[in-house]
C-alpha cells in the first residue's frame, strides 16, 4: 500500500470505522485548507453535502493531489478541466442510487397524474370539481432525455406499467423503447422525464421553444433540478394551465412554494438505507483501489 494521507472534507461519522484500515493516515477537515500546505501524497475525500456543491478550486493549487474521490455519481460541481490539466484523477460513484432515484420520479410522476399536491393544498377535502380531475397513466407516451442508468431503469418501470416509452439520447441505444428528436418528443409525449447529468454541455439544453412544444396535459419531471432548461417558464406555463404537472426536487421546498399541480420535494430521492450502504461501499472501494 503506497504512503498516501487522506484528507476527508466530509463528517467522520459518514464513515464511522470503515476507513480505521488507513490508521493514522486520515485527517478530517472542513474548509482549513492551509493543513494541505505539506509535501505529503495526498487524496482529496469530498462530501458535497458536507462541504459544498462547488468544489473549491483553492484546494487543488497545493502540492502532490493524487486523486480525488467524490461521494457522488457526478462531477459537476468540481472544475474538470484544471484537474485534467493538473493530471488529478477524479473517481465518482456509479450507479448506486439507480433504482433509488428512479423510483422517486415514477412517484412524483404518480403523484401529479393523480392530482396529489391539489389535494394536499386542499387539505384532502373532496371536491370533484374538474381541476381535481386525475390522468390514467396506462396507454400514455412517456419520453425520457437521457438514457442512461436511472433514464433506463424509468423506462422500464413505465413500461411495465403499460405505458409506451419514448427516449432521447446523444447516443441511439440498443434498446427496444423508440428513439425520437427532441422537439418530436416534447410535442408527442404525455410525460417527459429530464434524466441528463448537469454538465457545461448539458444546461439548458432543453430550449423555451422545446417546451413550449408540451401538450396542455403533460406532465414534466426533472431528475437533476432546475439547471436543464428554463423553470421559471415551466413554473409560469403551469400558472397560466398550460401544464399538467411539474415535478422535480429543490431543497427545502415543497408544493405550498408553488401555483398549481407542482410535485415538488426536497432532495430526497437518492436517499434511501441501500443507497447510503451502497454508497459508503463504493465509496471506500474507491479509496483502497487507488491507494493500493
Amino acid at each position: 500500500m503506497k504512503n498516501y494521507k487522506i484528507y476527508c472534507f466530509s463528517d467522520k461519522r459518514t464513515f464511522g470505522k470503515k476507513l480505521d484500515f488507513l490508521k493514522s493516515n486520515v485527517v478530517y477537515l472542513k474548509d482549513e485548507y492551509n493543513l494541505l500546505n505539506n509535501n505529503e501524497n495526498k487524496i482529496i475525500v469530498y462530501d458535497p453535502d458536507y462541504a459544498g456543491w462547488q468544489f473549491p478550486n483553492e484546494i487543488l493549487k497545493y502540492k502532490n493531489i493524487k486523486a480525488i474521490c467524490l461521494g457522488t455519481t457526478t462531477a459537476s460541481y468540481i472544475d474538470e478541466n484544471i484537474c485534467k490539466k493538473l493530471n488529478i484523477p477524479i473517481l465518482t460513484i456509479p450507479k448506486y442510487s439507480t433504482d433509488s432515484v428512479a423510483e422517486y420520479m415514477v412517484m412524483l410522476m404518480f403523484a401529479l397524474a393523480k392530482k396529489l399536491p391539489l389535494q394536499i393544498k386542499a387539505n384532502f377535502r373532496q371536491d370533484f370539481d374538474e381541476s381535481f380531475t386525475q390522468m390514467q397513466l396506462r396507454d400514455k407516451r412517456v419520453g425520457i432525455i437521457g438514457l442512461g442508468n436511472i433514464g433506463l431503469r424509468f423506462a422500464e418501470i413505465c413500461d411495465g406499467i403499460g405505458m409506451h416509452v419514448y427516449y432521447w439520447d446523444r447516443n441511439k441505444k440498443d434498446v427496444k423503447y423508440k428513439y425520437e428528436d427532441l422537439t418530436s418528443l416534447f410535442a408527442k409525449c404525455d410525460v417527459v422525464l429530464v434524466a441528463l447529468a448537469t454538465n457545461k454541455e448539458t444546461t439548458k439544453i432543453v430550449t423555451d421553444d422545446m417546451l413550449r412544444f408540451l401538450k396542455k396535459d403533460a406532465i414534466l419531471l426533472s431528475v437533476g433540478g432546475t439547471n436543464l432548461f428554463n423553470h421559471d417558464l415551466v413554473v409560469e406555463m403551469l400558472r397560466a394551465n398550460k401544464l399538467f404537472g411539474y415535478g422535480l426536487e429543490i431543497a427545502d421546498k415543497g408544493v405550498f412554494n408553488f401555483v398549481g399541480n407542482a410535485m415538488v420535494t426536497s432532495e430526497y430521492a437518492w436517499f434511501t438505507k441501500e443507497s447510503q450502504e451502497a454508497r459508503i461501499k463504493l465509496w471506500v472501494e474507491n479509496i483502497k483501489s487507488f491507494i493500493s
